[in-house]
């Protein structure tokens, strides 16, 4: 088990409630600054850019969603890892698509490995668990692992980005997506994911 709170993600499970929009992007930014040892520079989600070296926060209550942009960052990806708290029903039918399907293009379905911890697990593992890993399994494509603890942040590699996710009782509060290769975000997300699959129970293949 990962015990430096820096590179473990489940240390923020000791921070307080998201109380409202704000407070939980600036909670998830400064979580990300503790766990890289940086300040990060972000792009405001009223300010969208096409350059491929920025870091946008978003949250509940901006246009589009946290799950809205999560939703399409993942939309046309070829590689998905991730470490997940939660399952949002929208997301996980994304994945599905993409993993039975070729876009217009002819490209292939997603590739994912995905580690459930949590409420996510519970969905997973638990009486409607055949039926969940089925819907994500259907194409082949998504290899689901599961690992004990829980934690309100949810990480992701989606293909060259790396994503931070933010939950609360009502469901993903913010999202942090960095398009920065040079930025250390990215660094600390494939570690955090190498560790969680180094430990975790394979449920798939």
């Amino acid at each position: 088990m990962v015990t430096d709170e820096r590179s473990d993600p489940a240390s923020a499970s000791n921070r307080g409630p998201v109380s409202d929009p704000e407070s939980a992007t600036a909670t998830l930014v400064a979580l990300v600054e503790d766990a890289v040892g940086e300040p990060i520079e972000t792009t405001p989600p009223a300010e969208p850019s096409d350059r491929d070296d920025t870091v946008a926060v978003v949250g509940r209550g901006d246009a589009p969603s946290p799950i809205d942009r999560l939703v399409d960052r993942v939309a046309d990806a070829d590689s998905i890892v991730g470490v997940v708290p939660r399952l949002d029903a929208s997301l996980v039918e994304r994945l599905r698509r993409r993993d039975t399907s070729t876009d217009s293009a002819g490209n292939e379905g997603v590739e994912a490995r995905i580690v459930v911890t949590g409420a996510a697990r519970e969905a997973v593992t638990g009486p409607a668990g055949p039926m969940v890993r089925a819907a994500l399994e259907s194409g082949g494509g998504i290899e689901l692992f599961a690992c004990e603890g829980d934690s309100p942040v949810g990480l992701l590699l989606v293909d060259d980005r790396a994503i931070v996710g933010l939950f609360d009782d009502a469901g993903l509060a913010a999202v942090l997506i960095a398009d920065a290769p040079a930025v250390r975000v990215r660094e600390w997300v494939a570690a955090a994911c190498r560790r969680s699959l180094a430990t975790a129970e394979r449920l798939s293949g």
